[in-house]
């Protein structure tokens, strides 16, 4: 009844054309336009363009300073053997993996400090502000090898990586009211985000690439003149500011992404996506609360280590024998392992509030 068109090879072309042009302008405002409209009802702020208070005014919920700190200290305290023992393996792990700093070395910065002091230190405060320069000088390597090789500083990565993911681990567990949950349970489980966690350490690196190019600007800045006169030092230091800023307002959702992308059937982009929708409008709280973190930590080891450096300088005044115990390497050490499981049980505690007040 009905007879088929028959089409010559133009129409067939143009037909053709047109089929793949509809499917791309489909595949454009399904993957892209949709998306963006999404993201830019999730995000009001637009660059170049002044919000309006309804937009940014977003609260957070979460404490003050110290109810916070004494949330995150109560909950190591009320679990002090999981968390005891999770810094102990992680101790003994980096021992045996990367190997004890030597306590000759720090022997010998005492040495350079005590030389170059030019009469600066004296009396007992003297004495403390020396020990704050060898803990200064040796932080970095956290008590392990001060000139580790490749192998053993992606072993260090590892270490800190798995730390991070058995403490996520406790805490969900202890949060939700699980019972007779042990760190043995938490470090046999806590590694199956290791592929997405990976990726997300990826993209912190790729965040963090400003605040590498300002470091080596900073370096090649101080051996030139660049810096003679004030104009161009107030430029130079706005540059690198800005470029701190960059890396610190991506860097702020990646953190909770990283807690994100633990929860079973969570991708890396997904998470990053759900943590920056999270972070949107309260960056600067969320900063200011890891900038009290950071305090924190350093009167910890301010406290803690200095009177271990210098009671060992006395006790080797007195008796040579005890420059080969390696007490000072232990001790920052343990502190540094210590310092990796407050702050993570710091940023989770924070991360929960934060998801507790959105509800």
């Amino acid at each position: 009844m009905f007879r088929k068109k028959i089409l010559s090879s133009n129409e067939k072309q143009i037909s053709l054309v047109y089929f793949w042009w509809i499917s791309v302008r489909i595949f454009i405002r399904k993957n892209i336009v949709i998306r963006f409209r999404n993201f830019k009802s999730r995000r009001p702020h637009r660059s170049f363009k002044l919000s309006k208070k309804r937009d940014y005014t977003r609260p957070l919920e979460i404490g003050g300073y110290w109810n916070l700190l004494g949330s995150v200290f109560g909950l190591i305290r009320e679990n002090k053997s999981i968390f005891r023992n999770l810094v102990l393996v992680s101790s003994l792990a980096s021992i045996l993996l990367i190997g004890l700093m030597d306590q000759n070395f720090v022997s010998s910065l005492q040495a350079v400090v005590d030389t170059t002091n030019g009469g600066n230190f004296e009396g007992f405060f003297g004495e403390i502000g020396k020990a704050g320069l060898v803990m200064a000088a040796t932080f970095n390597s956290g008590g392990l090898v001060q000139s580790p090789t490749e192998i053993q500083q992606m072993m260090f990565a590892i270490i800190i990586l798995f730390i991070w993911l058995a403490t996520v681990q406790v805490c969900r567990n202890i949060l939700s009211g699980k019972k007779n949950f042990n760190l043995r349970d938490a470090l046999y489980s806590c590694g199956a985000p290791i592929i997405p966690m990976a990726v997300i350490s990826i993209v912190i690196l790729m965040q963090l690439v400003p605040v590498f190019i300002a470091t080596i600007v900073g370096a090649a800045a101080k051996t030139t003149s660049f810096l003679s006169s004030g104009i161009e030092q107030a430029v130079f230091f706005g540059v690198i500011l800005l470029l701190f800023s960059l890396s610190a307002f991506w860097v702020m959702g990646s953190i909770f992404a990283m807690i994100i992308v633990t929860i079973p059937g969570t991708y890396p982009l997904q998470a990053l996506r759900i943590a920056g929708d999270m972070v949107s409008q309260r960056r600067l709280a969320i900063l200011k609360r890891i900038l009290f973190l950071i305090f924190i930590l350093a009167l910890i080891w301010s406290i803690i280590i200095i009177p271990i450096i210098m009671l060992m300088n006395w006790l080797i005044s007195i008796n040579g024998f005890f420059v080969n115990i390696p007490i000072v390497p232990i001790s920052m050490l343990l502190m540094s392992c210590f310092s990796c499981v407050l702050s993570s049980v710091y940023i989770y505690v924070l991360y929960r509030r934060i998801v507790d007040g959105d509800r």
